[in-house]
């Protein structure tokens, strides 16, 4: 990932991954289904509008900040 991030980014990913439930939530009924969680990091994807990212850099995000609690 070759994107420098910014504060501003990181409180608007945190606001849209907190919105995706089934992506933190290990309680919510679809936390282990995969399908839905695929689909849920692609929208965030397109939330984010930030073309330079994928949406593996996103999944890695989300893994980075769910070690930090």
């Amino acid at each position: 990932m070759s994107f420098a991030w910014k504060g501003e980014h990181m409180e608007t990913f945190l606001e849209m991954y907190r919105n995706h439930e089934c992506l933190w939530n290990k309680k919510s009924e679809n936390y282990h289904k995969t399908n839905i969680r695929k689909k849920a990091y692609k929208t965030l994807h397109i939330e984010l509008n930030l073309p330079q990212l994928s949406v593996n850099d996103i999944r890695a995000l989300a893994t980075v900040q769910s070690w930090r609690k």
